[in-house]
């Protein structure tokens, strides 16, 4: 499995290269899908990493939820809305699993607003996939912005948590 620490990472780095393209001239419409494409592929391959890593820290619980919301397929062929939602109903269970690994507010980890994020995300990325309407400079800023927001989440850090605890640097 990636290290998510390190997908993050490089997320991170790529939005601080793609944004001063898209804000000082908007660059071409190739450019902006271009953009988006590999936004939303390493956000996708985040919460791929997020899923696995919540399954494995949650157990039966993990699979149960996998078979609920995507009908037991295997997690590397879960589409990002599927994952949405197995993330989403493990919220409750991946707090208990990093309980003490990091300080976190109320008893889960993605909460309300983390759940909105996680939703959008994939709602945008399904309109930009399966729409054929020209993607604007805005909508890019907007994916930049929520893709960072992501990054920084409670989610990302707790699962960066147990992956250090399960192999320390």
């Amino acid at each position: 499995m990636d290290d998510l620490k390190k997908v993050r990472d490089r997320l991170l780095t790529d939005i601080d290269r793609w944004a001063p393209e898209v804000i000082s001239a908007p660059p071409r419409s190739t450019l902006r899908c271009g953009i988006a494409q590999k936004c939303y592929a390493q956000v996708d391959r985040m919460l791929e990493i997020c899923v696995v890593e919540n399954v494995l820290a949650c157990g039966h619980e993990g699979k149960e939820a996998v078979s609920a919301c995507a009908g037991g397929k295997p997690l590397d062929r879960l589409t990002l809305g599927e994952r949405v939602q197995v993330l989403e109903r493990l919220d409750s269970c991946l707090w208990r699993a990093v309980d003490g690994l990091l300080p976190l507010h109320g008893s889960r980890v993605i909460g309300p607003k983390g759940i909105r994020l996680l939703h959008r995300l994939s709602k945008d990325r399904n309109r930009f996939a399966h729409e054929s309407a020209d993607l604007q400079p805005a909508q890019v800023t907007e994916l930049l912005a929520r893709a960072s927001e992501l990054c920084d989440s409670p989610l990302i850090r707790s699962i960066i948590a147990l992956q250090q605890r399960r192999s320390p640097v």
